[in-house]
């Protein structure tokens, strides 16, 4: 495990030669720390830990602490941490690369500096300090209030504040992560190590490392996470599991956590999605790759697990709609079991990859009792098999979590004719011909399956290239935009078949096992209306946004 910090206690914190000009205004509670000329008061509870004395030490932020001097880029962390409180690193301003968001500000200008990734930077230029504040989800107005009071006491080794040159785009987001790995070995690890020791680490028999790319749970520091150290160590013949650690079980005792409100929760889920998308293209990892919800344990209760469950629903739909799989970590016992317990629930959309901890040692993909093995069965899954342990490679000691994985993220393959059932992502209803209708006009809508119907049963036929005439299996009509018109939201129907632009349809795969169906007259997408989860709900076109309304299963007949 790691090693102790080294802690400084007492209620003054003097790091220079220099003497302070008067006290700093601290409350009884509160001690006065000064570092460089700089002084700052913060609660006497927080933890100081001096990097210069212990310069491993894990700077963390799962307890209160303040570090002082530049965290080393290798740190002795433990594997598994998740949750922020709130926090400071002190270090030296000068050779310190900081954010485009840093500031160059004290005392009550320092308090508004932007906040970026749930840190705010400041260059404290007099002083020659950089001063990274960290906060939770709703921290942020504490650590602001601690910031504001800050100020020079005596100019030591002043330095400017230089921040990172802009660039004129972000990287180009090409990596798929994880991509295929077929009964591979990874390891995770709280914060990104250095580039010395992933190359220390190519002896080892791990082929991929989880990440933490997102969320406002993160505990570690990730100076090291930048597009350059991805782009090198997938150069390297490393792959990456990127983790998001954002919103937690309502029933848990993390936070911040989910809403037990059903809509407040999806669109928590979505939002999160939209942040580690964002992230994940930052640091050069592209649509394709999988992105992972780290929900950590809890004792789950029926309504709480309706309340994870909508959240991965926002999770996954917006994932999809941004062309990335979605994936979700949590314990096999918890989220494990409450996922596979809700896979039949048409008000779900499931995740494509399953990340399950459960750490019985076993390198392999077995969900036992916790998860039954017909599901997420096509390399989907992943297995954290052993839990915070040292393991030395190439000279160079990591606690790391060791996992064992099956997953693929490719698209399915292109369409070919046949005859096949058609099922909707939303709802996870089959595309049928209401009461099996045969007069031109007939209603198209979504309806439970119906193993015997022909009115269920579309047959494929190819047209030129990716271009189809869908026809129903009962009458051999054409699956057509009604009116053959290209105004939003027209209902879709049965009409006989002309071969014309409203009767023929785009099929390409997605991501995640899903094709697009694109009308070859609208341009728009067969949608299911209002991206609505109910049975008998109708079928219209729409402009393509990737949503769940949007991505259709074929299941050959």
């Amino acid at each position: 495990m790691y090693r102790p910090l080294t802690l400084l206690t007492g209620a003054a914190l003097v790091l220079t030669a220099a003497t302070a000009v008067g006290p700093a205004q601290a409350a009884p509670d509160e001690r006065t720390i000064s570092y460089h000329g700089y002084q700052i008061a913060v609660p006497k509870s927080w933890q100081v830990v001096d990097l210069t004395k212990d310069p491993s030490a894990c700077v963390r932020f799962d307890r209160p602490a303040v570090y002082l001097g530049r965290p080393a880029a290798q740190q002795n962390c433990p594997a598994h941490l998740a949750g922020r409180t709130a926090g400071l690193i002190l270090e030296p301003l000068s050779g310190a690369a900081p954010r485009a968001a840093a500031v160059a500000a004290v005392g009550t200008a320092a308090a508004s500096a932007p906040s970026a990734d749930n840190q705010i930077q400041v260059g404290v230029e007099d002083a020659g300090v950089l001063v990274t504040a960290v906060h939770g989800a709703s921290g942020e107005a504490s650590v602001r209030q601690i910031l504001g009071r800050g100020r020079v006491t005596s100019k030591a080794a002043s330095a400017s504040l230089v921040r990172p040159r802009a660039t004129a785009m972000a990287p180009a987001a090409s990596i798929v992560a994880p991509g295929t790995m077929i009964n591979q070995q990874a390891f995770d690890q709280c914060t990104a190590p250095s580039l010395g020791a992933m190359n220390a680490w190519k002896s080892s028999p791990f082929k991929a490392v989880g990440i933490y790319i997102s969320g406002s749970s993160r505990s570690c520091t990730q100076a090291n996470l930048t597009a350059s150290w991805v782009s090198s160590n997938a150069a390297n013949g490393w792959s990456f599991i990127p983790i998001d650690v954002g919103y937690q079980a309502p029933c848990g005792s993390r936070n911040p956590k989910m809403s037990f409100d059903l809509g407040t929760a999806r669109s928590q889920g979505a939002s999160s999605a939209n942040v580690s998308a964002d992230a994940a293209a930052a640091l050069g990892i592209g649509p394709g790759s999988a992105l992972y919800s780290d929900i950590e344990a809890y004792t789950s209760t029926v309504a709480c697990r309706d309340a994870i469950m909508s959240y991965i629903s926002g999770w996954t739909e917006t994932l999809h709609s941004r062309g990335y799989l979605s994936g979700v970590y949590s314990s096999a016992g918890s989220g494990g079991r409450d996922l596979a317990n809700s896979a039949g629930d048409s008000r779900w959309l499931m995740p494509d990859h399953l990340w399950f901890a459960w750490w019985n040692n076993a390198a392999d993909t077995n969900g036992g009792q916790y998860i039954p093995a017909g599901l997420w069965s096509n390399h989907q899954r992943l297995h954290q098999y052993k839990g915070d342990h040292n393991e030395t490679w190439g000279g160079v000691t990591i606690n790391i979590d060791s996992n064992f994985l099956d997953v693929a993220g490719n698209p399915p393959p292109p369409m070919t004719d046949g005859v096949y059932r058609i099922k909707a992502e939303v709802g996870g209803f089959d595309l049928d011909v209401q009461d099996c209708q045969a007069q031109n006009g007939a209603n198209v809508r979504m309806w439970d399956r119906i193993l015997d119907s022909p009115c269920q049963q579309w047959h494929i036929v190819r047209t030129a290239g990716n271009t189809f005439k869908i026809l129903d299996g009962n009458t051999g009509k054409a699956l057509e935009v009604a009116g053959c018109s290209t105004a939003d939201a027209t209902p879709v129907d049965l009409f006989d078949d002309q071969g014309t632009d409203c009767q023929t349809w785009t099929i390409e795969p997605i991501i995640g096992g899903a094709y697009k169906i694109i009308g070859t007259g609208s341009g728009k997408s067969l949608d299911v209306a209002g991206c609505s989860a109910a049975r008998g709900t109708d079928v219209i076109v729409w402009p393509f946004h990737g949503g769940s309304c949007q991505r259709w299963y074929f299941t050959a007949v």
